[in-house]
């Protein structure tokens, strides 16, 4: 699982595009640990989740928003 992770963060993705992805990945899992598919679902360690983004809009996209 680190070999994947390193080569999704040498492609440029963000820590938390790879945590979305393994979280995708460990539900799908779980799923078919459910449905008897495969007897049990490794664990997955996930990267830490960042902080949130704040943006503000522009003053031009504020007006091409409030206009339409």
């Amino acid at each position: 699982m680190d070999g994947i992770r390193r080569r999704w963060r040498s492609e440029g993705l963000a820590d938390g595009t790879i945590r979305t992805r393994l979280l995708h990945l460990r539900a799908a899992l779980s799923y078919a640990e459910r449905e008897t598919w495969i007897e049990s679902s490794p664990y997955i360690q996930l990267p830490k989740q960042g902080d949130p983004r704040t943006r503000y809009l522009s003053k031009d996209e504020f007006m091409k928003l409030y206009s339409a």
